[in-house]
């Protein structure tokens, strides 16, 4: 039990820091998922016409 709610601290911790450094560091990691899942969709979408 001690462990699981160790890692629970680690985990709120963690997002309590995310939120102190501004969303900055949530905004470019969507970004990034974004444009890969664009870049993504455009090579299968050729590769399917093709």
């Amino acid at each position: 039990m001690s462990n699981k709610e160790e890692k629970e601290e680690e985990i709120v911790i963690g997002f309590k820091n995310d939120k102190r450094n501004g969303a900055g560091a949530w905004a470019g990691g969507c970004l990034v998922i974004f444009i890969i899942l664009v870049v993504l969709f455009v090579i299968l979408y050729r590769y399917s016409i093709a």
